[in-house]
């Protein structure tokens, strides 16, 4: 018989076994690789987070020389050593099943961070910022464009392509301010040649990027950027850069009242703006790789209807699992008002403590919940028999989580023997 399922979210490989569903190792196979492809985006956000902090680092460190507070970069060089621990943490596991290039440009990655220190022992001398450009920060962003890359969805690869761009735009913006902030620093101010030509390439790059990305974005994502990069500071920087790119002497737009701090302010803003809509890309791209894993892999049933709260995930939903009927709102709301064989929850353990409330009143043939360690599930009792099936531990995820649950079955009295405790 194949069975209607309620499912809120369930582990696949418990499921199939307590519903004696038959278990094939495709499915195994198949859950195992959509965990893989989440894990993939996790890390992917923590290597965006560390070039943002990368950028912020070899910028103040293109100035170090001509300032005498080197406070700001000590804190930027903290921040950047604590993106870092966060990428080695999340890149555990990554191996065998991977992707082989996400596999390689993650090992390039990971052997590159171990000469930050070398780089930042030259801190002071001439072409700093392009030590840290091809030295981490490109292998950050080769990781990062990867990403979607063999994953089978294509949406997931054209959202990683377009945010790909934005980051190469955002790396544009910092070398830029690295160039004149530098230029600006010392005294008198003095923009070499060979800077001035550094400036005009990531300036004309940096418009290159920008096209690829509004080329492969939707309105909606296009009208955000320009709504979100905008306002009197961008407006000033690019300005003042246009300025600088044409070849007016920097000692000039001195004297037009350009100095190091409101130029490092204003490119900052800009930049800023920038990571908030690469922050929101990383966010919907993280969501996609996640939402479905499980349904996608449910034992097959005459149809099974999925609860997500939040809209923006439920389309994300909608689209990974398209035999699923999707419905937005409250579960514990929701659940009340349609009937089901088999209710399938995986909720945070404070909502499923709510939800063994309100079961004596819903009608049901079985039911798999995640519980946690310590939840009492003697509210049951009354109207159930349960048991513990088995217990998923942080290892059974990609990455590994923290938290311990219980998956019990649940069965009406009337169909099953006494509780197990």
């Amino acid at each position: 018989m194949r069975w209607r399922l309620a499912a809120i979210i369930a582990v696949p490989t418990v499921i199939a076994a307590v519903l004696g569903a038959r278990q094939i190792s495709g499915d195994a196979s198949s859950y195992a690789a959509s965990g893989r492809v989440h894990h993939v985006a996790r890390l992917d956000a923590a290597v965006i987070n560390l070039t943002q902090k990368l950028e912020d680092e070899h910028d103040l460190s293109a100035a170090y020389a001509a300032r005498e507070d080197n406070g700001p970069l000590t804190r930027a060089r903290a921040a950047t050593d604590a993106a870092a621990s966060a990428v080695r943490a999340d890149a555990a596991g990554v191996g065998a099943g991977y992707s082989a290039g996400t596999v390689q440009d993650l090992k390039a990655l990971l052997s590159n961070l171990t000469i930050l220190g070398d780089i930042r022992g030259t801190v002071s001398a001439p072409g700093v910022i392009p030590l840290y450009s091809l030295g981490v920060i490109s292998p950050a962003i080769t990781f990062s464009t990867a990403a979607g890359d063999g994953t089978g969805d294509a949406r997931l690869q054209a959202s990683v392509t377009t945010l790909a761009a934005l980051l190469r735009v955002e790396n544009e913006m910092s070398v830029q301010r690295a160039i004149l902030y530098a230029a600006l620093s010392v005294r008198p101010p003095v923009l070499a040649p060979a800077d001035l030509t550094s400036l005009r390439q990531a300036f004309q790059q940096q418009q290159a990027d920008l096209s690829e990305f509004k080329a492969s974005t939707n309105t909606t994502e296009q009208r955000l950027f320009s709504n979100t990069v905008s306002g009197v500071a961008v407006d000033r920087a690019n300005a003042d850069e246009a300025r600088a790119v044409s070849g007016v002497p920097v000692a000039q737009l001195t004297r037009l009242g350009l100095d190091a701090a409101p130029w490092y302010g204003d490119k900052s803003t800009t930049i800023g703006d920038t990571r908030e809509v690469a922050n929101q890309l990383v966010g919907q791209v993280t969501a996609r790789a996640g939402i479905g894993t499980v349904a996608r892999a449910l034992p097959k049933s005459r149809s099974l209807t999925v609860v997500e709260l939040n809209e923006r995930l439920a389309g994300f939903l909608r689209e990974n699992a398209p035999h699923a009927k999707v419905l937005r709102g409250d579960a514990l709301e929701i659940i009340r008002g349609f009937s089901f064989d088999v209710l399938i929850g995986n909720l945070p353990h404070k909502v499923t403590e709510s939800l063994i409330g309100i079961m004596p009143g819903l009608s049901f043939r079985t039911a798999i919940l995640s519980v946690g360690e310590s939840t009492d599930l003697s509210p049951l009792d009354c109207a159930f028999s349960w048991s513990e099936v088995t217990r998923t531990t942080g290892e059974d995820f990609l990455p590994p989580q923290p938290s311990v649950s219980r998956i019990v079955q649940v069965i009406p009295l009337t169909r099953g023997a006494a509780s197990t405790r």
